[in-house]
């Protein structure tokens, strides 16, 4: 295990402002928000529509109240560029590798644009053919399958096809491939992955998972297993069994999330879960592309709370002419949101 401490980020302090029911939002704000929201309603008619079918209700993209349509609001507005860095799976490696020597990555063995030529000894596996711009596109690769012909093919479908899902740091990306050190991830009792949730700076929440055997268990950033079910595995016998073990795995990645974190207003940091240690697995910044339902209500509360939109690179630009006035307008319902008293996020 790395040599690492849980910082002053979850530990219970008072760090976040409550947002009050009442409002104190300037008129002329208010009337700015919901001109933008109609706006971008019609002119987002598929995502907000796609957002209605997956969550039952129609979003406000231009003033987000849920963790959810943060994730909406970032496909609309946010073009921060390190989104890009993230993204691109190359580049978060060596982004990884910079800020946490000490934690273990799978090897990159090759890069290059065909996969023909790629060494041949490689193709026989085990490995794990990736595209850097690639989502759910991950190829195994064991005991020469598949074969040498049939992964070219794939590597040519990899390198034409493009993430779109309104997406924008995908589309920056220049397209390459790589094949990548296989791990025998854990199964069974144990998770294979595991993914941080930080917003500004503070894990909120700490989700594992066992794909194999279709299981997982949300933690918090302690440790702790806290009740309900995510949207990826809904029913209670995908419940994976708590051990101290898994819990000692959720604090030491809930301990170095923030590492890759830092400066950002919300990012997913995954690891995987190899011969009980971890390793760094990918950065993500369109979780589940705001499709995901978290464990419980407390989670997304919480996590709606934490992530500030005022740290969020647009908020953080200056804008003129409408943009500004949205800017503006959007800055001062954050201030609203967080202007209650302090309160313990621990208890949200």
């Amino acid at each position: 295990m790395i040599n690492s401490t849980p910082g002053s980020a979850f530990r219970r302090q008072k760090v976040c402002n409550v947002p009050r029911t009442s409002s104190r939002l300037a008129l002329h704000h208010r009337l700015v928000l919901l001109a933008a929201r109609l706006l971008l309603t019609l002119r987002h008619r598929r995502l907000v529509r796609d957002f209605r079918r997956v969550h039952g209700y129609l979003p406000d993209p231009a003033r987000p109240r849920s963790y959810v349509e943060k994730i909406l609001w970032r496909k609309l507005f946010d073009r921060n560029p390190r989104f890009v860095t993230f993204t691109d799976k190359l580049a978060a490696k060596a982004y990884t590798a910079e800020r946490l020597p000490e934690l273990p990555l799978p090897e990159t063995l090759w890069t290059g644009k065909r996969l023909d030529e790629a060494p041949a000894a490689l193709l026989a596996g085990p490995i794990v053919l990736k595209a850097n711009n690639g989502c759910g596109t991950n190829v195994i690769v064991e005991d020469g399958k598949p074969g040498a012909e049939e992964l070219v093919a794939r590597g040519r479908e990899l390198m034409a096809a493009r993430w779109r899902r309104d997406e924008w740091a995908y589309g920056q990306i220049e397209p390459m491939l790589f094949l990548e050190q296989w791990l025998p991830l854990d199964t069974g009792t144990m998770p294979m992955d595991i993914k941080v949730y930080i917003a500004c700076g503070i894990p909120a929440n700490v989700w594992t998972a066992d794909r194999k055997g279709q299981r997982s268990l949300t933690l918090d950033p302690e440790g702790n297993p806290v009740p309900g079910r995510d949207s990826g595995y809904p029913r209670e016998d995908q419940a994976l069994p708590f051990s101290p073990q898994l819990g000692a795995l959720a604090r030491e990645a809930a301990a170095l999330a923030p590492v890759l974190a830092e400066g950002i207003d919300f990012l997913r940091v995954d690891f995987l879960v190899s011969g009980g240690r971890l390793y760094a697995g990918e950065l993500t910044v369109y979780s589940s592309s705001g499709t995901e339902r978290l464990a419980n209500r407390q989670l997304e509360r919480r996590l709606t709370h934490l992530w500030d939109l005022r740290e969020s690179h647009f908020l953080r630009q200056r804008h003129g002419g409408l943009k500004g006035l949205y800017a503006n307008a959007l800055r001062a319902a954050e201030s609203d949101r967080m202007s209650g008293h302090p309160q313990d996020i621990s208890a949200i």
